[in-house]
């Protein structure tokens, strides 16, 4: 099987993010092929856009990294980075952050009741429950591995009873934030203890401290990749003045802070991280990697 490395450059170079992150990220992604090079699985998409209505007025959109399917069935796949271990993170932490938040059973939700959109083109899996998830990281050491260390320990399945409970829990997020809308009021959320995480300020900090909030209006943030591959192809009812569009990311920061999560839909934000910039390559290179093993697969099958 050959890999056009031409490609995967090209993929990196398009993020346009800076040479630094370029450069670690790509090492990252060669590491990724390498430790993939013995793929079997279908591919049957790759970095494809979902979205899930789950109540008249609520939509949960997102990203799928990689949709395959094994002996077993159809399963989806997240790729991750993480930063090197320290005293304060190692893999059981990192494992525990993953398997005890919403992306991925969002993900599993996903594949069991929503829509995909394939170049705009949308169709629907229906995965049967218990739905597989598979979650692996490249850690961004001096020489980088791979969490988690076994393989067996990336897998993750939902039942019908824990999938129920995240579309409530995401019931329960939006007529938060519905409320708080109609309300007309502000702020949504005062700071305090929550402003801080990993002993960093939040960004709004200095503008919420001071009393100071832009106008009450509402959307969806930009910066998320689901508003771009989910987000257009979403029907007219999202566009109603209450309707709510939460991601597995907008779910998270307003459980932190509402009002952290009324200006990011809002597109205030103004962070850029060397972090964020090297996921954004991993996800660039290895979606390429994928893409031409699916394109070799299906190759495979016309002959």
């Amino acid at each position: 099987m050959t890999i056009d490395t031409e490609r995967i450059t090209e993929a990196i170079i398009s993020t346009g993010v800076s040479p630094l992150a370029l450069e670690e990220g790509a090492q990252l992604v060669q590491h990724w092929i390498d430790d993939e090079s013995g793929f079997e699985d279908e591919i049957i998409a790759v970095e494809v856009g979902f979205s899930i209505q789950i109540d008249s007025l609520t939509w949960v959109i997102g990203v799928q990294d990689l949709i395959c399917a094994d002996a077993r069935g159809i399963y989806g796949r997240e790729h991750k980075t993480t930063k090197e271990p320290s005293r304060w993170w190692n893999e059981k932490k990192w494992l525990e952050s993953i398997k005890s938040g919403p992306q991925i059973a969002v993900y599993a939700l996903a594949l069991n009741r929503g829509v995909f959109y394939e170049n705009g083109s949308p169709f629907v899996l229906g995965v049967t429950t218990p739905v597989r998830e598979y979650v692996r990281a490249v850690v961004k050491s001096s020489t980088p591995q791979f969490w988690p260390t076994e393989k067996t320990d990336s897998w993750q399945e939902f039942d019908d009873l824990s999938l129920s409970q995240v579309v409530d829990a995401f019931r329960v997020k939006a007529e938060q934030i519905r409320a708080s809308k109609r309300s007309g009021l502000l702020p949504w959320q005062l700071p305090g203890n929550h402003c801080t995480s990993f002993n960093r300020l939040c960004d709004y900090w200095d503008e919420c401290t001071k009393g100071t909030f832009p106008a009450n209006a509402y959307g969806f943030d930009q910066d998320d990749p689901a508003a771009t591959h989910a987000l257009p192809f979403l029907p007219e009812g999202a566009k109603d003045p209450d309707a709510v569009i939460l991601s597995a990311s907008s779910y998270s920061t307003y459980t932190q802070c509402l009002e952290k999560g009324r200006r990011n839909a809002l597109s205030l934000k103004s962070e850029e991280s060397m972090a964020l910039d090297v996921g954004t390559v991993l996800h660039a290179g290895v979606a390429s990697f994928y893409k031409q093993l699916r394109e070799q697969q299906q190759l495979a099958l016309t002959k």
